[in-house]
């Protein structure tokens, strides 16, 4: 008889208790004493480590063991699509990205759940929100798979100015951009400045050359904190190659600048944008150590396009989540003959990453300090 699989859809821990709700009460008898279940998901804090930390509480309410095992998430799909085809069954649940449901769902691998969740008060059914309830969720008027988390973008407009100027609020990027339009080149905040509401600037003249840490951390009443940080490499005459003055050894130029903004949390830093602005023909290699990380090394050549002029904006997309403290990023471009770009980030609790930038000489993978060139 073929076991089915209980999908827990990949919608994160925002909604944890309602899938610890579906323990049985601390009163009632340990009926599943002796039970024993894996769930398989990808390896990471966002959702692992609640469920490993819960899985105790979750055998002290109903006697059951919950085995939590961790894949990469890009062997995830496979690995849980290579056990149920081939009959293996050793994966009881698994939390997943709701956009495979079909491709497990048809097969006849997961269980329908409908009658279960219907039947279930404590787990607040219509609490979740429509979209996760009735897309990721059902599949052709069936329930398959309890939603644990979910994202929406947003987008937050100035009331009063949309009512001075006689628009409505926007429903389709036509929309976004005819406002935007309308009020570009404004004064917004009263200054007499056209700009686009900013606040105080700070001003600092650099004498040398060199490399420059600039950043901007802000906290707000609560507490938390956000940050922004990127280095500025000051060179001489942008238009024609730059040589160091002790070696004279030629530069990447424009010069490679990493930037990463971020909120700094307790369980580590929410990097929003990690970002490498790199000359055409580079290389960037990307290598991230320590618990949390989703990869270890990672490789992308910059393309030489007519498109492109002379740098390309390249965005570390797989390192825009929560790193926990202990996380270290280096990111190295480099270039056959001339001198490269060297940043390592490491992750702290509570506190801005710690940031070095140095160069990286031909042909090497040692970083040093720049002003010794």
């Amino acid at each position: 008889m073929r076991r089915h699989a209980m999908g827990l859809a990949l919608l994160g821990a925002s909604a944890l208790a309602g899938a610890v709700a579906l323990a049985a009460p601390a009163t009632a008898q340990m009926k599943h004493e002796g039970v024993e279940a894996t769930v398989m998901t990808f390896t990471g804090p966002q959702i692992a480590e609640p469920l490993q930390r819960r899985a105790p509480d979750f055998k002290k309410l109903t006697g059951a063991t919950i085995n939590v095992v961790t894949v990469p998430f890009s062997d995830l799909y496979s690995k849980l699509l290579t056990d149920f085809a081939t009959g293996t069954n050793s994966i009881d649940g698994m939390v997943f990205a709701p956009q495979w449901m079909g491709d497990f769902i048809e097969p006849g691998y997961l269980e329908d759940l409908t009658e279960r969740v219907n039947a279930d008060q404590a787990l607040q059914w219509d609490d979740v929100a429509p979209f996760f309830r009735n897309f990721s969720a059902t599949y052709n008027g069936k329930i398959y798979t309890i939603p644990l988390d979910g994202d929406f973008q947003m987008v937050y407009y100035r009331s009063d100015l949309l009512d001075q100027a006689g628009l409505q609020p926007p429903r389709t990027w036509d929309d976004y951009l005819e406002i935007a339009k309308t009020f570009h080149g404004q004064d917004l905040n009263g200054d007499g400045n056209y700009d686009n509401g900013g606040g105080a600037t700070a001003l600092r003249t650099f004498t040398q050359g060199g490399d420059y840490v600039v950043g901007l951390r802000v906290t707000d009443d609560a507490g938390l904190v956000s940050f922004d940080s990127q280095t500025l490499t000051i060179v001489p005459a942008p238009a024609t190659p730059v040589t160091t003055q002790k070696l004279g050894l030629r530069l990447l130029s424009p010069f490679p600048v990493v930037r990463i903004a971020g909120r700094i949390t307790r369980r580590g830093t929410r990097v929003r944008i990690l970002r490498v602005d790199a000359p055409v023909g580079t290389t960037l290699s990307v290598r991230c150590t320590g618990r949390g990380c989703p990869f270890k090394k990672q490789v992308r050549a910059v393309p030489t396009s007519a498109k492109s002029r002379t740098a390309v904006t390249l965005r570390v997309r797989r390192l825009e989540r929560l790193l926990p403290p202990g996380v270290r990023v280096r990111l190295y471009v480099t270039k056959r003959g001339v001198v490269g770009k060297y940043t390592k980030l490491r992750f702290r609790a509570r506190h801005a990453p710690v940031r070095t930038d140095r160069c990286l000489m031909p042909g090497s993978w040692t970083p040093v300090a720049c002003s010794a060139l």
